[in-house]
């Protein structure tokens, strides 16, 4: 993994894949890529799909574009 991009991981809390999105996490900070992680208490599998009926939704989806944003920036530079 070392070399790839920085990251942002979304996990919702109560996801069944949560532990694999934690784990994925840090193996990306052994091999010292930049990661930041997102867990979103008491949300469930999906929950992002559902911007217009949960904040944290809409929060998730702001986080998730925000990264991107900057990702796009710093390849113009």
């Amino acid at each position: 993994m070392r070399g790839l991009p920085e990251a942002v991981v979304v996990v919702a809390e109560c996801d069944p894949i949560a532990p694999q999105g934690l784990r994925y996490a840090e193996a990306l900070r052994v091999a010292d890529v930049p990661v930041t992680v997102h867990l979103h208490r008491g949300s469930t599998h999906g929950f992002a799909q559902f911007p217009g009926a949960f904040e944290k939704a809409r929060t998730a989806l702001g986080q998730a574009a925000d990264a991107l944003q900057r990702a796009f920036l710093d390849e113009r530079a």
